[in-house]
């Protein structure tokens, strides 16, 4: 397989430019799979072969993104993320197991 020589380093952001650390990314091709995630200061690195490539980006609390593109040597993404407006109506809190019931034959 042709790799790219260069390896992306890039970003994932939030909206007020802050990087997200661990945010997961997934690049599939028809063949070829790769995944990684951003570090400490919200960079991902990774070395493709140039493909076509379907991406997504997901991180907890935000709106997974999805893309296509075509890598080659001077092609990288970076990534901003919209916060995920969703909120839970209800919490329920068991303070007790519940009674296991046991049937004899």
């Amino acid at each position: 397989a042709l790799f790219v020589k260069k390896v992306l380093i890039k970003t994932v952001k939030n909206q007020n430019q802050q990087a997200l650390i661990g945010a997961n990314l997934s690049f599939l091709s028809s063949t070829h799979s790769f995944a990684t995630s951003t570090d400490s200061v919200g960079q991902y690195q990774l070395t493709l072969p140039a493909d076509f490539y379907s991406i997504e980006v997901h991180y907890v609390g935000f709106v997974s993104q999805y893309t296509n593109a075509t890598f080659s040597r001077k092609d990288s993404l970076n990534f901003i993320l919209k916060k995920q407006n969703s909120f839970l109506n209800e919490v329920i809190i068991l303070t007790s197991p519940k009674k296991a019931i046991g049937i004899l034959s």
